[in-house]
């Protein structure tokens, strides 16, 4: 959750397992729940405005929910015709985004 939160400020952040919705996050600090709302909200933003490149690695299970909250570009109010050209422009200063799935694997005991 911290490396995520500071994408808008570092050159690449690289995230295993990562948590986006405190909420619904497995582990969560005791805050309140406005507060929970507002630092996903905080990463939420960081990652959209990211500065460099953002690689998070996530196994098929709840973390790979948390992991699609992620949003690619920031939300904008803007007419219709205005939004391809507004992606556009996002696109060209934001570094990649990347979402690495691992699929688990059957063990057997020997």
């Amino acid at each position: 959750f911290a490396a995520l939160s500071c994408a808008d400020v570092v050159d690449a952040v690289l995230a295993f397992g990562p948590q986006i919705e405190l909420k619904s996050a497995i582990y969560r600090p005791g805050f309140e729940s406005d507060a929970l709302d507002e630092a996903s909200c905080a990463l939420q933003h960081a990652v959209a405005t990211r500065r460099g490149s953002v690689e998070c690695h996530t196994s098929m299970d709840t973390h790979l929910f948390q992991a699609s909250r992620l949003k690619p570009f920031p939300d904008t109010v803007e007419s219709a015709e205005s939004v391809g050209d507004g992606q556009q422009a996002c696109k060209a200063r934001t570094g990649h985004l990347r979402l690495l799935v691992h699929p688990f694997k059957g063990r057997v005991a020997r």
